[in-house]
């Protein structure tokens, strides 16, 4: 599998990579000094709603470019790059690895706690019988005790799976935009690395949880949604 193939019907919104670490209190008081290093790329300056549910010091700044096409979210306690506009595998990693490297030269991190890559996919679709044609996307099978068991007018999943010392959690969900009424799968898939992390060993996480979410991701859809992600009509 090629590590930079894009699908020119690519059905990715987001792909993040997150990296946390102990709440440092430098990033609160020193967050200037990394925009400073950053603005020129990422000069839109996003800060936080209130939210009750989490303390403010730990909610996250962002810095997008220009066209939202892709930021940094920065916490005393995280940073993160994301981009909606995945440029693919190899673009993706040499940024997140210079922002990683600007972050890390201000803040001095050496242990960090979790590691997280993440793609976020949506695939619109049309009903079928008034059900969702579920099976013309993914390889999934839930069988349940009851007849049509297969067939589902909406789905909501959420998969915790424990990988060796990792963690890879799947939420399949079937959404709808409130603008346009466009109804669509939510694939979303998140690995993550939860034990004895080394900061200078980014590099190598970017790489083995992006090539685990490539290949399930690759496993999960139908051959015939591929053929559409190709550009070949189905």
């Amino acid at each position: 599998m090629e590590d930079n193939i894009i699908y020119p019907n690519s059905p990715l919104k987001e792909v993040v990579f997150e990296v946390r670490f102990k709440g440092m209190v430098a990033v609160e008081c020193h967050r200037d000094e990394f925009y400073r290093e950053i603005a020129e790329e990422y000069p839109n300056v996003l800060v936080p709603h209130v939210d009750q549910n989490t303390p403010p010091s730990l909610q996250a700044y962002k810095f997008e470019k220009e066209d939202k096409s892709a930021g940094i979210m920065t916490a005393i306690n995280k940073i993160s790059y994301y981009s909606r506009e995945y440029p693919g595998y190899k673009k993706f990693r040499k940024e997140t690895l210079r922002i990683l490297k600007i972050f890390n030269e201000i803040f001095k991190l050496k242990k960090i706690t979790r590691t997280g890559w993440r793609y976020i996919n949506i695939m619109p679709y049309a009903r079928e019988e008034d059900v969702i044609p579920l099976k013309r996307f993914l390889n999934l099978d839930i069988h349940l005790p009851l007849k049509d068991s297969d067939s589902f007018k909406n789905i909501d999943v959420k998969l915790h799976i424990p990988i060796k010392a990792d963690l890879f959690v799947v939420i399949i969900r079937s959404i709808i935009n409130v603008i346009n009424k466009q109804e669509a799968l939510l694939l979303d898939l998140d690995y993550s690395k939860n034990k004895d992390l080394k900061f200078d060993n980014a590099g190598n996480y970017i790489k083995e949880s992006h090539g685990f979410a490539r290949e399930f991701f690759e496993k999960m859809i139908t051959d015939q949604y591929r053929e559409y992600l190709k550009g070949e009509a189905i």
